[in-house]
């Protein structure tokens, strides 16, 4: 987008006039009144244009003594700035880029750039067992970890219809609250902190503190809890520990109150929040909003009212809602939930039954320790759960839980055995982050600090959305999203080279569906200036990996690996000279290498090396012809 502005230069005197007293002539500040930039704009009228008295006496001036001066409006086009927000930045609230477009301090594009955390966990799920799976949900959102499993557990379940004992589900939803409440507490503090505002911070964090206590004593872990399980809950909450939650949360709720007296009055933090990244109700449904950021617009959606799991149609809780669907009311939105998770908390408390805490299945639930010390059953259940795991009648199901930070669902399906065929995770940080464009336009920078604030997003559950290995074909455009030049040094190596047929076969992608024998990958190469020997504008190079052996094509051509190496040398992409793609860190590197590393490199990057390697075969090949 560009804007365009105009600069004011003076103007040409006709006319001299002469004083009785000394002569004036315009000074640096005077004439830096005429050629700053002012906007013709109707809105906007910053800058200074001359009076007409300035321009009079402007016309009075000795030429001689004087620029020449124009009554022309010289018209000028200024691009506008792009910035990228992120990924080092500390607001970005872990490795979020933005592509901004500004104009001054407004912007007016912010396009985010996701995938620098993706780790492929809807991949890697699909080859792993339903117990091995159940870790990688604590990695996706890591600060609402425990919500994460539930989720995960709970489509396991309906998937095997399997209702677990009472006291299993009251433990899930008062872990569960507390997990929110973890949550909301690095929300807000954070959220607080990139406003400059410190005190919270350091209030509510020792509070947070004492809730990871609670995660590791009943769980052994601070954080990576693997605590919800299918089929009830790890072990049962120690002996202690439910009082010790009661002390904490009586104490709680006075916390909240000074945290609520230094912010939700502050005239400071009110001019940082209200009216500033406001979500209509319409923009909120339209793009998929959950939790916080759909109930702060003024809609009263939240799936343990409208559709409950466990126990939570028998517990009691309001469900707070905004009216303008900004920064401030998603503040006070989250500050009320940590009120009602507290009320929720105690009513599990007081609530909470006697009894098991897992089903009654050891194919489910590995069996007791003690129990595998006197039963050899016990003890074959135990190394085939951990082992192969158990199997999933076939069908599909989609289970969402209203986890802090909106709708977590996970969507499974089970073709009967050990493994998932397909496990598909809706995380709502990636429909939240989706409108940060919408949100953040004609705001400053410093709001957009505010408003990736209230969005609260963890990059771990944003991943790239159905990501699968390409079992098809796939074609990439040249310098795309998806265009991956380190497939030229993968033609090039001999990486792969040397496998065994099994190895093979699991470097080939056979995932779910029918069995891929072979997979390749084919470099098109622009020869438009016939710096190949072809007389053809593109030249095609294609490297096979079969279940046995691999295969090198040239234009549809099977020749050996030395020809495609010598001709890819010739147009300068050499295997002894891997400077031709400079991969990440490699320039860092190399401004501290030592200087024989240095000199190395010149040699590679002038081809010396290649000719002197060359030059050696060739001495060798003459030395065995004499001797001949």
């Amino acid at each position: 987008m560009q804007r365009v502005m105009r600069i004011l230069s003076p103007v040409n005197c006709e006319q001299r006039r002469s004083y009785a007293g000394p002569v004036w002539y315009p000074d640096g500040k005077f004439y830096k009144r005429f050629n700053k930039v002012y906007f013709e704009a109707e809105t906007i009228s910053d800058g200074f244009r001359p009076s007409e008295a300035d321009l009079a006496r402007a016309r009075v001036l000795d030429d001689d003594r004087r620029p020449n001066l124009t009554p022309d409006l010289v018209e000028r086009k200024v691009e506008n700035m792009i910035l990228n927000f992120g990924p080092q930045h500390p607001a970005a609230h872990g490795v979020l880029r933005l592509m901004l477009e500004l104009d001054a301090e407004i912007i007016l594009r912010a396009v985010p750039h996701i995938g620098l955390l993706h780790r492929a966990t809807e991949k890697l799920i699909e080859y792993k067992t339903y117990t091995q799976a159940l870790p990688y949900f604590d990695r996706l959102d890591y600060v609402s970890m425990m919500c994460n499993e539930h989720a995960f557990s709970l489509a396991v379940e309906k998937l095997l219809a399997v209702e677990v004992p009472p006291r299993a589900k009251w433990i899930r939803v008062l872990f569960a609250e507390l997990t929110r409440i973890l949550n909301h507490i690095l929300g807000i503090t954070t959220h607080a902190l990139d406003v400059g505002a410190m005190t919270p911070l350091f209030w509510l964090f020792e509070e947070r503190e004492k809730l990871m206590e609670f995660y590791e004593r009943s769980s052994g872990a601070r954080m990576h809890a693997n605590y919800i399980r299918p089929g009830g809950v790890a072990v049962d909450i120690p002996l202690g520990l439910l009082d010790d939650i009661h002390t904490w949360a009586s104490g709680f709720s006075v916390r909240l109150d000074e945290v609520e007296d230094v912010l939700t009055e502050s005239r400071l933090w009110k001019q940082r929040t209200i009216d500033i990244g406001v979500v209509t109700a319409e923009n909120a449904l339209n793009w998929g909003f959950s939790g916080v950021m759909l109930r702060g617009s003024g809609i009263k959606w939240d799936i343990r009212k409208t559709e409950p799991y466990e126990v939570y149609d028998q517990i009691e809780f309001d469900v707070p809602i905004g009216t303008k669907g900004d920064c401030y009311d998603r503040y006070l939105v989250r500050m009320e939930e940590m009120r009602q998770s507290l009320r929720i908390i105690d009513q599990c408390l007081n609530r909470m039954p006697a009894g098991e805490v897992k089903v009654d299945d050891h194919k489910l639930v590995p069996p007791k320790r003690s129990e595998m010390k006197r039963n050899m059953e016990s003890l074959i259940h135990h190394f085939k759960f951990f082992t192969e795991g158990y199997s999933v009648p076939p069908g599909c199901t989609y289970v969402p839980t209203e986890a802090p930070k909106g709708e977590f669902g996970v969507y499974l399906v089970s073709d009967g055995s050990s493994k998932p065929y397909r496990c598909y995770i809706r995380a709502p940080g990636f429909a939240h982050l989706s409108m940060v464009e919408p949100i953040s336009k004609y705001h400053f920078i410093a709001d957009l600090v505010a408003i990736i604030g209230t969005l609260d997003v963890v990059f771990g559950e944003i991943v790239l959305q159905g990501f699968r290995s390409y079992r098809d074909q796939t074609i990439v455009e040249p310098f795309s999203s998806k265009h991956n030049v380190i497939a030229i040094q993968f033609v090039l190596s001999d990486e792969f080279s040397h496998l065994r047929v099994e190895q093979r076969q699991s470097l080939l992608h056979e995932g779910t569906g029918p069995r891929v024998l072979q997979a390749f990958v084919e470099i098109v190469f622009d020869n438009s200036d016939y710096r190949l020997p072809f007389e053809k504008d593109e030249v095609r190079l294609r490297r096979l990996i079969g279940p046995k052996k691999d295969q090198y094509f040239l234009e549809g051509k099977m020749i050996p690996k030395q020809e495609v190496q010598s001709l890819l040398e010739s147009a300068g992409f050499s295997k002894s000279n891997p400077y031709y793609i400079v991969k990440q860190g490699k320039i860092n590197e190399l401004a501290t290498a030592p200087d024989s590393y240095r000199l190395k490199l010149l040699r590679e990057v002038a081809g010396t090396r290649v000719y002197d390697e060359r030059k050696e075969e060739s001495n060798v090949l003459l030395r065995d012809s004499s001797n001949l």
